[in-house]
């Protein structure tokens, strides 16, 4: 004779399983956090070539990190940790300079720079200096507000 069987388990089976897949789940999410920042460590990715699509900015940080020919890279972005002069140097587009991550001052003043989405990245930034660009949203840079010094008149 069959007998039905049960799906759900009795009421002492449940609670131990629940703990379990807890304790693992818990476990889990340690070992992941754990794996990333272990691949942090390794700056894998500091070797990778960065490019500028605006030359005159692409100058600029060449002169800062006095490397006058050969790729940049994410590691040499990362070396730019005090500032950035760029005023007067006909920049119009930014991207490239989000791998400087570690930059705490940067004046652009006086160029023709209208989008600020690649400074969203640089939290390291206490001053900004962006007077006389064409800049009408300076939304990309609401995680930089605690320390930052931004000047746009």
């Amino acid at each position: 004779m069959n007998t039905p069987q049960n799906d759900n388990p009795t009421s002492s089976d449940s609670p131990r399983k629940e703990t379990n897949l807890v304790s693992r789940s818990g476990f889990l999410a340690r070992r992941t956090r754990e794996l990333a920042q272990q691949v942090r460590d390794l700056n894998l990715a500091d070797g990778l070539e960065v490019v500028f699509p605006d030359k005159n900015l692409e100058a600029a940080v060449r002169e800062a990190l006095e490397k006058p020919e050969g790729p940049l890279t994410r590691g040499d972005l990362k070396r730019l940790d005090d500032e950035l002069a760029a005023d007067k140097a006909g920049i119009e587009n930014l991207f490239g300079l989000d791998h400087a991550i570690n930059l705490t001052k940067l004046w652009l003043s006086s160029n023709q720079i209208s989008d600020l989405s690649p400074l969203a990245s640089l939290t390291n930034l206490i001053e900004l200096r962006l007077s006389s660009n064409q800049i009408s949203d300076i939304s990309p840079l609401t995680l930089n507000v605690a320390n930052l010094n931004l000047k746009i008149l």
